[in-house]
Order: C-alpha cells, then sequence, then structure tokens
C-alpha cells in the first residue's frame, strides 16, 4: 500500500502520498539565503479498500487519523531554487472490516501508524509583470511506511509492515492576495520507482514473509493560506487530497520452519483515499 498523500498539506506528506510543501514566505524577499523551520498539525480522512477483481471492498479501513509533519526548507535569493526536507507521522487506531482466509467476515479496531519522509529540489520564479505571482515546480525522492498491526481483531489478526518509495514531480504557485495573506496551489504526481514490500508476521502456524507491493502512480492535490504575522512568522491552514494505488502483487509461498507449504500469498489491488485538515506555523531565520 502507498500513501502516494496528497495531503493538501505540503506532505510533500500525504500522506498520503502522507505530502509537497506550500513555501510559507515573507512578504519581503531577502537578499540572501533563507532557512523556514514549518511545524503541521491536524487530522486525516484516511479510507482503503482492496478492490479483488468480483469482490470489490472485501477487506477495508476507515479512520479519522491524527497527524504531524515537520519541515525544513532553504530558499535562495527571490527564490529561483529552494530545498526541502519533510517528515510525517500519522497514527491511531482504524475500523477494519473484512474477511478470514477462509471468507468467515471479521471486523474490529486495529493499531498502527504511517511514515512519511521526502526530500525534494525546486525551482521557479515571480512573473513578470505580475510579481504577486510565484510559479515553480520540484523533482523529489519519498520514503514511506505503513505498520499495519490487525493483531487487535483476534486470533486470525497478524501484523503488516510496509514499505516503499516513490519520486514526486509537482508544480506549486503562490498568489499575494494580500500584503498578509498567500495562498498556494500544490499538486504532484508520484511515480513508484523501486518495488515496495509488505513484511508479514504473527501469521499463527507460519515463518514471516516478504511479499511484493505493485504500486501504481499517485496523486497529490493540496491548498494552503498563510497569514504573515511578521516578515518572519506565519500561521498556516491547508487542505489536501491524495490517491494511492496499488496493482495486485505477485505471490509470496508461506513456510513452516523453512519448509514450504504451498500456500500462496500475495497483496491484492487496493485504494487508499486520504483528507487531510492541517493547522501550524512558520518561521523563517
Amino acid at each position: 500500500m502507498r500513501s502516494s498523500l496528497v495531503a493538501l498539506v505540503v506532505l510533500a506528506v500525504t500522506s498520503g502520498r502522507a505530502f509537497a510543501d506550500p513555501i510559507a514566505a515573507p512578504v519581503v524577499e531577502p537578499a540572501r539565503w533563507q532557512l523556514v523551520l514549518r511545524l503541521l498539525a491536524g487530522v486525516d480522512s484516511f479510507h482503503y479498500h482492496e478492490t479483488t477483481p468480483g469482490n470489490d471492498n472485501v477487506d477495508h479501513h476507515d479512520a479519522a487519523l491524527p497527524t504531524g509533519q515537520l519541515a525544513v526548507i532553504a530558499r535562495s535569493p527571490a527564490r529561483h531554487l529552494y530545498l526541502r526536507a519533510t517528515f510525517a507521522l500519522t497514527g491511531g487506531s482504524m475500523t477494519y472490516v473484512g474477511e478470514t482466509q477462509a471468507g468467515a467476515p471479521v471486523t474490529g479496531p486495529t493499531t498502527g501508524s504511517m511514515t512519511h519522509s521526502e526530500l525534494a529540489i525546486g525551482a521557479g520564479t515571480y512573473l513578470p509583470q505580475h510579481d504577486a505571482v510565484w510559479l515553480g515546480g520540484y523533482l523529489g525522492f519519498s520514503y514511506s511506511t505503513w505498520d499495519r498491526d490487525l493483531r487487535p481483531i483476534g486470533a486470525a489478526g497478524y501484523r503488516e509492515v510496509y514499505t516503499w518509495t516513490d519520486v514526486p514531480i509537482g508544480v506549486l504557485a503562490e498568489i499575494a492576495a494580500s500584503d498578509q495573506l498567500t495562498l498556494t496551489f500544490d499538486s504532484a504526481l508520484y511515480l513508484p520507482v523501486v518495488t515496495g514490500t509488505m513484511h508479514v508476521t504473527d501469521i499463527a502456524g507460519y515463518d514471516p514473509a516478504d511479499v511484493q507491493i505493485a504500486s501504481s502512480t499517485g496523486l497529490r492535490f493540496q491548498v494552503a493560506g498563510s497569514y504573515a504575522l511578521s516578515p518572519a512568522l506565519h500561521l498556516i491552514a491547508m487542505l489536501g487530497y491524495e490517491r494511492n494505488t496499488n496493482n495486485q502483487g505477485s505471490g509470496t509461498e508461506l513456510t513452516q520452519g523453512g519448509a514450504g507449504t504451498g500456500i500462496v500469498i500475495g497483496e491484492p489491488a487496493s485504494i487508499t483515499d486520504r483528507f487531510a485538515a492541517h493547522v501550524g506555523a512558520a518561521y523563517a531565520f
């Protein structure tokens, strides 16, 4: 599974997918490199469902989860170039609805956490004759995890830890609506570059196993408003959406004490949607 969020928070989350980052810029651009620290917190509405052919939604998670994000951004004079490092953490209990391998219905609360780390380099410029509008783009590398712990649902539960990497390619626009208010619009594609892995443990009677994740392209859209309390300190509010999809992965044979069992498991096709509402602040040094 990929959390490719599209959290309308720089997540370059996203999370998601989860999240690229809107840049909270001071009203007056300094003639030197500048360092910006940004901290955001909020809630993500998370929905994951498998799309097994002929049995859609056989397995799904739904939850409203707390999310926090820290970003460090370095910007050149006039912001022709910027570098950004972001880390986001999402965690909490999610309601699981699905079935056992034998087809028996099962439901209950689960626990777990998701992380999203991203490095990006971007470039942009103010439009000629329109210095209130800044347009740019970025290219990056992201690493995401989902620790999906199904053991709380009972004897049928087990633990899955997903890891995957993507290359985000995004475009970003900032519009100075007033001397204090800046609006940011960010959209990105998340392209899978390395096959993801799901490490599954605690399957009753079987050894741990590694299963391939067949990740597909993810999407993220975000909009943010930044209000300058001073040239250095900004308040930020963000909304975002992120979608991540996986195709049917290849199968892995379960073993017992290292010996094959003939039982093959695989990661099914799935879709993950995340809607984000975050607030926070940024400070420019």
